[in-house]
C-alpha cells in the first residue's frame, strides 16, 4: 500500500504520506489482518482487492459498520473483499 515499515527500540513504526490500492492474498485467513488491511484500504487512493479474506461475522458486522461511513466494500462474508477507497468517512 506504499507505507514504510521500520523496526526501532522494540517498535514497529509505519509511515506514509498517502496510501495507495493494492492486491493482496493471505496464506491463511486472518481475522485481523483482513480488518487492519480494510480499514487502511478505506481512505487509499485506488482499489484494493483481498483474496483469502477471514469471513468471521465479526468481520462482516466491521464491513457493514465502514459501509454505514461511506466505505465502498464488497464481497464481505466471502473470500474475496474489494474495496474502493473513498476521500473520506463520516459518523454513524
Amino acid at each position: 500500500m506504499g507505507a514504510e515499515i521500520e523496526e526501532r527500540d522494540g517498535y514497529i513504526y509505519g509511515m506514509a504520506r498517502r496510501l495507495s490500492g493494492c492486491h493482496t492474498r493471505f496464506y491463511y485467513p486472518t481475522f485481523s489482518g483482513t480488518q487492519n488491511i480494510i480499514i487502511a484500504a478505506c481512505l487509499a487512493d485506488g482499489v484494493t482487492i483481498i483474496e483469502n479474506a477471514a469471513k468471521n461475522p465479526e468481520v462482516v458486522d466491521f464491513i457493514n459498520f465502514l459501509k454505514s461511513m461511506g466505505a465502498e466494500i464488497e464481497g464481505g462474508g466471502t473470500e474475496t473483499v474489494k474495496i474502493k477507497g473513498v476521500s473520506k468517512l463520516h459518523g454513524t
